[in-house]
């Protein structure tokens, strides 16, 4: 069995985005990581530079609103939502799957008269009957065509020495925090081996 070909397959499942297949497809042609399972086990490398190019594409998105360019904002949305997608292959998280457990979540925050619950900034807050996302029964779910989990491609290398400024993909996320505490206890799936 191909594990690219088999990558290429989980990338393009039914169902999926088409912004999880573009960016999967991005990451196949270069050579950069996708994931099987989630873990937080992507190495310091990926770390620093996974969170250097959301935060070039948060500043970009910043620069653009605050000059009013209509353009510069709807390119560096553009970007954040490809190194969000990006970051989720490296991870292993079914981004969608993500998304859709956050929406679900979402539209139960209607207050008990069944509108919205508004801060005065217009921010939406949590009504009587919020469910909190259950990011953590998303995650682990585990690999495979129905799970929206990709697969690692053989030989992938997580690129070296770049600067913020030197770009594999582009965009971010949008800061929620969407997990349970700080997302490190009593996970459902298994943090690989080291090699050796």
């Amino acid at each position: 069995m191909d594990p690219v070909t088999d990558a290429k397959e989980l990338i393009g499942r039914p169902g999926s985005s088409r912004a999880h297949g573009q960016v999967g497809d991005f990451h196949l042609a270069y050579g950069l990581p996708i994931r099987s399972e989630p873990t937080v086990a992507i190495g310091p490398d990926q770390v620093t530079l996974r969170q250097a190019l959301i935060e070039e594409a948060v500043y970009e998105l910043a620069e653009a609103a605050d000059v009013g360019d209509l353009v510069g904002v709807a390119d560096a949305l553009a970007d954040i939502v490809y190194v969000a997608y990006g970051t989720a292959h490296v991870y292993g998280i079914d981004l969608d799957a993500v998304l859709d457990e956050v929406h679900a979540s979402n539209m139960t925050k209607l207050g008990a008269d069944g509108r919205p619950v508004r801060r005065a900034d217009g921010k939406v807050l949590k009504g009587p009957d919020y469910r909190p996302p259950d990011v953590r029964a998303v995650l682990g779910r585990g690999a495979g065509p129905g799970s929206g989990v990709t697969l690692e491609t053989a030989g992938a290398v997580a690129p070296t020495a770049r600067s913020a400024g030197d770009r594999d993909d582009a965009g971010t996320d949008d800061g929620t925090d969407t997990g349970t505490g700080d997302g490190q206890e009593g996970r459902p799936w298994a943090e690989p081996s080291p090699p050796g």
